[in-house]
This record gives structure tokens, sequence and C-alpha cells, in this order.
């Protein structure tokens, strides 16, 4: 019994031709028909062991997939696993760092507890001492009071002569002790003063504030040279030398006088200082030169609240860096400056220091002294201010220009 197909034709009862390839035959046996030992020798197969063979395969790769399943699965978890080791161990090195730092903390806060207990430890002994003198004198009175009630005579039967006598004594007395405890609390304020501003660095703190105004200077040059002039370091060497000098000529006045005095006067200074350089350094960008007290200067501009925006913000890098000791001083003048008066020793040192400077510049400028364009023309004849700004300093020049002005004054 034969399979029929459309792509086969029938050759005899079992064989059959393909009608793509006629010169091929097929032989198809019947599904029913029990195999002979030389059909199964020469490999033929029934239908039912055809369908066994053709699901093997199909159940392999069912195998093959479930295996890649659980391998999958597999990685999947220890991915997991090594996820949520990772996170447990940074939550621990975490929670390590938060510990140490607050241990850390608590140190520090132990080592300031300690540092102020040993400061106030000499102030306590002064109030134990104190208290000690008072127990003393409250116990001497006690002792006069019981000897006064166990006398058996009253001050009233007697005459009031003794009494306002008695009334005199206690007066002065209580005078004496009010100018004792006042003498008391004065050297207990002395002490504590002492004790707050004695440092171990207070010789060098004496002249935080002339160091102050020299770095200012130098810096406020140096930064308006590579703004204005886009020179850095040519013809810097006056700028500096007369910038020394006129920080410690600031740094000497902002110690002549009081404590209160001289933060005021060290902040109006900065200040001052600040505005001049801003003033400068937007004049050049507008005019292309430098305000002068003595030289006409150029017609002003009418300008427009846009213009005006544009031009702050043009020069806002320049403005920005010009505030930084201003800055700096905000933020530090109560832990590195010592604004009290300064002793004659700290004067006389930074009065030296004035003179030599002075004197090393001037020298300079005498030996670099020569015809045409040199620092010696620029300080004692040249007039323009712009000009005189680049070899001199900002400062400079404006000193010689407001000297100037004050002589045709008086002329």
């Amino acid at each position: 019994m034969g399979i029929f197909d459309e792509d086969t034709e029938e050759v005899s009862k079992k064989k059959w031709r393909t009608k793509k390839d006629p010169r091929v035959t097929v032989e198809i046996f019947d599904p029913f028909e029990e195999l002979t030992e030389e059909k199964k020798e020469a490999g033929h197969t029934t239908s039912s062991e055809m369908e066994k063979s053709d699901a093997e395969p199909q159940r392999e790769a069912e195998k093959d997939a479930k295996e890649k399943k659980a391998e999958k699965e597999k990685a999947i978890k220890e991915k997991k696993a090594e996820k949520e080791k990772d996170a447990k161990e940074k939550k621990a090195e975490k929670e390590k760092a938060i510990k140490e730092k607050k241990a850390e903390k608590e140190k520090a806060i132990k080592e300031k507890k300690a540092i102020k207990e040993k400061k106030k430890s000499s102030a306590e002994k002064m109030e134990l001492e104190i208290e000690e003198v008072r127990v003393k004198e409250r116990k001497k009175e006690k002792k006069k009071k019981k000897e006064q009630e166990n006398k058996s005579y009253s001050w009233d039967a007697l005459d009031k002569t003794p009494k306002k006598a008695k009334d005199e004594k206690e007066i002065n007395k209580d005078r004496r002790e009010y100018k004792r405890r006042e003498l008391i609390q004065r050297k207990k304020r002395k002490f504590e003063r002492n004790l707050e501003h004695k440092d171990d660095s207070g010789k060098t703190q004496s002249f935080m504030v002339t160091i102050f105004f020299v770095f200012t200077n130098i810096y406020m040059e140096f930064i308006f040279h590579g703004l204005v002039y886009n020179k850095l370091f040519q013809n810097f060497i006056f700028c500096v030398l007369f910038g020394i000098v006129t920080g410690v000529f600031q740094g000497i006045i902002c110690g002549l006088f009081p404590r209160k005095v001289n933060h005021v006067l060290t902040f109006v200074m900065t200040f001052l200082w600040t505005a001049m350089f801003w003033f400068q350094l937007i004049y050049s960008d507008v005019y292309g030169s430098m305000f002068s007290l003595i030289k006409t200067n150029p017609a002003p501009i009418q300008l427009t609240g846009h213009e005006i925006t544009e031009l702050l913000y043009g020069n806002l890098f320049g403005i920005l860096l010009l505030f930084l000791p201003m800055d700096i001083l905000l933020l530090t003048h109560n832990k590195i400056f010592d604004f009290r008066r300064r002793g004659l020793f700290s004067m006389g040192i930074s009065v030296n220091i004035l003179v030599l400077v002075f004197g090393v510049s001037f020298f300079l400028l005498s030996i670099i002294h020569c015809e045409g364009n040199s620092a010696y023309t620029y300080y004692f004849r040249e007039e323009d201010v712009s000009v005189c700004s680049e070899y001199l300093g900002v400062v400079t020049s404006e000193r010689r220009d407001f000297e100037r002005m004050v002589s045709r004054w008086f002329q």
C-alpha cells in the first residue's frame, strides 16, 4: 500500500517517481507492514519509529533550552547577590567614615574644651581665693553678731552718740569692703583680657595688617597691569617697591589708634583702594586713558542703561579679581588680624622698613636715570597718569598727581 503525494507519480505498487526529478524513484512501505530482516538491514523504518526519531531532537532542544534558562537564572541570582554584597560593603564603608568623622569632631571638641578649661583654671583659682576670703569675712561677721546678741544691754537704752558712732564705723567698713571688691574685679578683668589676647603668634600677629596691605597693593597692581596693559612682569619692579612702601605706611596708620578705630580704618582703606582700582579700570575701558586731577580729561560720554550693563558685564572678571583682598578681610578679620594699638618696638620696625624700601626705590630711580623713557622721568617730569601708572603703578601715579595739584594751589 503506497502513500500518494502530488509531487510524485506512481511507478509501481510500492515505488514512486517524483515529478521534480523523474530519474529518482522513492520506495515507500506500508506503515502497518512488518519489517523483514532484509529491510531492517537495508535501513528501512516504520512510521512509529520515524516519529520517535523525529521527536528526539525536539526533546534535546527542550532540554538545552531548560538548561540555558537555569544557567541564566543562576547568573542573574549571582549578579544580584554580588550587587547586594557591594551595596552592603559600601554602606559599611559609609558608616565607618561617618563614625570616624564623628570621632574626629568629638576629639576636636574635647581638645577645645581642654584648652578652654586650662585658660579658665587660672581664673577659677582667683575666684576660689576670692570666695575663701568672703567666707572668712562672713564667719567673722557672724561671730560679731553673736557677741552683740549675747550682751545684756541694748543700744536703745543708751545715748544716741554711740549709736551714731557705730553707724559711721559700719559705713566706713562698707566703703572699704566695696573698694576692695572693686579692686579684685578689676584685677580679674585684666587677667581675663590678658588670657584672651595671649598667643604664641602674638609677635607676628601685630604685623598681619601691614602684610595684608602690602599684599593688597602688589596684587591689585599686578591684576590691573594684566587687564589694562596686557603686561604682567614687564616694568613691574617699581610697582612692587612703591606697593611695599604704601602698604607699610597703611599698616602704621592702622596701628596708631585703639582697637575699634584701627578695625574700622582697615576696612575703610581696603574699600577705598578697591573702589579706586575699579574706577580706573572702567574709566580706561571707556576713554582709553586714566583719570587725572591735573590734565584735562576727555568730554563725558552719555551712556544708556544697556551700555552701562554691557560695560560692567565686560569688566566683571576684573572687578571680581580686584575684590579678592576685601573678601579675604571680611572672612578672616577676627581670626588672623590683631587690631590692637601697636607698641613702640613694632612701630619702629615698620618705620625702618618704610625708610629702607623708599630709599632703595629712589636709589634705583637715580641709577636708571637717562634721557627719554625712564622711570626717573615718569616720576619727576611726566604728568600723564596713564603713562606713569604703567611704570610706577596706579597708587604712585595718583599720589604724584595729587601732589602736583596741591603744589599748584600754593604757587
